[in-house]
């Protein structure tokens, strides 16, 4: 690959197992191509992504580990309450040792016209930020634009965390999905405007698949995605308890015949091994829980003939929203309240309730009585 040829490069939280990244990348990918000639995509696991995207340009990133003696010394500046000066100097220190390795993606990302933050919600200290952010620190430091698809940023159970991804992101071509995003950006002076995310425009990436995937027949299957979600309120003997008195009760009103599981994670000891454990508790059949799909647009493709949706997974419930399915989406904590009630704001047929507040017996009923809505297949 000559990297020479690249005049835009995709970057995100993507090529990490997650369905719903995968769906916004495809998104941003498509829009991309009709404004450069080559972008690429700077991916963590390339295989997958050259496997997804066989006629794209992909990347690899490759990052420098942060020292050992760095790792022990921001603990005890932590546990000091010192400021955020060398917090920032640390980041900085580790973007400059890249600068000077310069590999190829560095050099791609220096000679592109713009380097462009696919959609997620991958800013918030609860996944690895120096990681997420160093591509746009390459880019600031080069004088390349930077822009992003909406995003959902924050919260932020670290003040300094926050205080880094405000200082990266300054003079960002931002836009964010939802309003508790947007706060973020007007407290730290950031300019960035609304738009809902992504994943809503699922439509336009399905041309792969054949019109044949699409059931035409909605069935009244409830499909249930669950996992235990990062930074939860809920801990995971709560977590657990709460599934095991949903999916009882809802065994006892529609069978177990009428509920599967269902993945939006291509790893397996994700949902997958989470549904089957919680089914298993519950007298369901293990074999009720579909194996993950590695190609995001099957998975939309089958989430498309339930007839009712419930799950943990955010973009499963966009998915849902947009084929006009009856879902439910769950959260737990501040992180996916913020994702589930303020990015899928109000739309038909879709619904957010919070694990801590929601008894499980009545979402049960409640699902119980949505399957069997008659909804037009979208």
């Amino acid at each position: 690959m000559n990297q020479h040829l690249v005049d835009c490069v995709l970057c995100g939280g993507f090529a990490a197992g997650n369905t719903g990244d995968e769906l916004t990348l495809a998104v941003a990918l498509r829009d991309m191509q009709r404004k450069f000639s080559n972008p690429a995509i700077l991916s963590r696991s390339p295989e997958y992504s050259s496997w997804l995207y066989p006629q794209a340009t992909v990347l690899a990133q490759t990052e420098l580990p942060v020292a050992m003696r760095w790792k022990k010394f921001r603990k005890i500046i932590g546990a000091a309450g010192l400021g955020q000066q060398i917090h920032q100097r640390t980041y900085d220190r580790w973007v400059d040792r890249h600068l000077k390795l310069n590999p190829e993606w560095v050099q791609a990302v220096e000679n592109s016209r713009l380097l462009y933050l696919v959609g997620g919600g991958y800013f918030t200290d609860i996944f690895s930020l120096p990681r997420l952010l160093l591509p746009v620190s390459i880019a600031k430091t080069m004088g390349v634009a930077v822009a992003t698809a909406p995003l959902g940023i924050g919260p932020f159970l670290d003040p300094k965390q926050a205080d880094l991804v405000a200082s990266v992101l300054r003079g960002v071509d931002l836009c964010v999905r939802d309003d508790a995003s947007l706060r973020f950006c007007v407290e730290n002076h950031l300019t960035a405007r609304r738009a809902e995310d992504d994943g809503f425009r699922v439509r336009e990436i399905l041309s792969p698949l054949s019109s044949e995937s699409l059931p035409q027949d909605r069935g009244k299957k409830v499909g249930i995605c669950l996992f235990f979600q990062q930074g939860g309120s809920l801990s995971q003997p709560a977590f657990d308890q709460w599934w095991l008195t949903f999916l009882r009760r809802l065994k006892g009103l529609i069978g177990e015949n009428a509920i599967e599981g269902f993945c939006f994670h291509t790893t397996p000891a994700s949902d997958f091994h989470q549904a089957i454990r919680m089914f298993r508790m519950a007298g369901i059949s293990p074999v009720q829980v579909r194996q993950p799909e590695m190609d995001f647009r099957r998975a939309v493709a089958h989430l498309n003939s339930y007839g009712a949706v419930v799950t943990t997974r955010f973009h499963a419930a966009v998915v849902a929203a947009v084929f006009k399915i009856p879902c439910t989406a769950v959260a737990s904590g501040e992180y996916y309240s913020n994702k589930m009630k303020l990015a899928l704001g109000s739309r038909p047929f879709l619904s957010a309730i919070s694990m801590e507040n929601q008894p499980p017996e009545s979402l049960a009923d409640q699902v119980a009585v949505m399957r069997t809505m008659d909804q037009p297949v979208a």
